[in-house]
């Protein structure tokens, strides 16, 4: 065998160890997530300070360059659940916690941090905050 078929082999076999593994991961994070929620957050970055009080998504409303703004969310579990949070798209917003357990019937509030430097171009942002569930 020469060396342009050994590395056929090797990359066929690298790629064939990636499919498995990345199968194996799905079945099993599909396996133990018992529930998903997600949430939109939006804000617009601009020259006056705005509220929406919409209670369709999360909103931190009209901001200036340069602020810190909060909101709060409670997460509640129907089910002891291992509770794991994560945010798409949205630079600008953190999470005081992102990993924790609750008893069936608890809930937990969580505050989501919005920290906006004072280059951040004006416009509107959004993305989305994912709660999953998990068995313990």
């Amino acid at each position: 065998m020469n060396n342009r078929g050994l590395i056929r082999y090797i990359f066929l076999f690298f790629i064939i160890s990636l499919v498995l593994i990345g199968s194996v991961i799905v079945i099993y994070m599909k396996k133990n997530v018992t529930g998903y929620t997600e949430y939109i957050i939006d804000y617009e970055v601009g020259d006056y300070a705005g509220f929406n009080l919409d209670e369709d998504a999360i909103h931190f409303g009209t901001v200036y360059p340069g602020i810190y703004s909060t909101r709060n969310i409670d997460i509640y579990a129907d089910r002891d659940s291992i509770i794991r949070l994560y945010l798409v798209d949205l630079d600008s917003v953190y999470l005081d916690k992102n990993d924790f357990f609750l008893k069936s019937g608890e809930s937990e509030n969580v505050k989501l941090i919005l920290k906006i430097t004072n280059n951040t171009e004006k416009g509107y942002y959004s993305g989305k905050l994912k709660v999953l569930y998990f068995n313990p």
